[in-house]
């Protein structure tokens, strides 16, 4: 799609070369372990120049803020981490956070959970899955880069007033749920009692662990 020029949005294009970028370390290891070892260097390298064109597609309008942008922001952090350049990925840390606050994403986008409402794309639920497991991606990078110093961290853990991540079975079949808030046992407030099931800890996927796993590291680390 890229080389028939179908992409036209400077964000896609963006997003599709940090993929890629990321990609070409994991196909590169792949190769070297199966087939004929590579060096080290040869490794960390691979990609390097997908990676630079999306940086340079980012800031050529980071102003402008989208979800796809901070999808690619998040992999551009990720990029700056692998590569051992920690300098590059705790500046790009604000830019992240800064977006996720300007989209909102810390919040649910109604309190139809249940994707009831008429007038919903067909893919509400997956929507807006990915929203949230969007915003945790950005907590995690907040966690990391803050390690338990409070005046390194942006986010306030009681300002995330959505659900962790469900299952993957659930957001695959595109199925609405309720799960739990980062606190175990606590459940949105404004979800009506005919909507929460039984036992919504069940509904949980491994993201939504490893979210309460880091986040038990932050406070150990303080």
């Amino acid at each position: 799609m890229l080389d028939e020029g179908q992409l036209t949005d400077p964000s896609d294009q963006a997003l599709l070369h940090i993929m890629c970028a990321l990609g070409a370390k994991f196909y590169a290891l792949d190769w070297s372990e199966s087939f004929s070892p590579l060096s080290k260097e040869l490794i960390q390298s691979a990609g390097m120049q997908w990676a630079k064109i999306a940086e340079e597609m980012f800031f050529a309008d980071y102003s402008t803020i989208s979800i796809t942008k901070l999808k690619v922001l998040i992999l551009l952090h990720d990029q700056e981490a692998r590569t051992g350049n920690y300098a590059g990925s705790f500046l790009l840390t604000g830019l992240v956070i800064r977006m996720a606050h300007a989209l909102q994403l810390n919040n649910e986008v109604s309190a139809d959970i249940m994707c009831r409402e008429e007038g919903g794309s067909p893919n509400e639920a997956s929507v807006r899955e990915s929203r949230r497991r969007l915003m945790w991606a950005c907590y995690m990078i907040d966690v990391w880069a803050g390690s338990g110093v409070d005046h390194l961290t942006i986010l306030n853990e009681k300002d995330l007033k959505i659900q962790l991540p469900c299952n993957e079975r659930q957001f695959s079949l595109q199925i609405p749920v309720v799960t739990e808030r980062l606190q175990e046992g606590d459940i949105i407030d404004f979800i009506p009692a005919e909507d929460i099931p039984e036992k919504p800890k069940e509904n949980l996927g491994m993201a939504a662990y490893y979210v309460r796993i880091v986040s038990i590291w932050r406070r150990v680390l303080r």
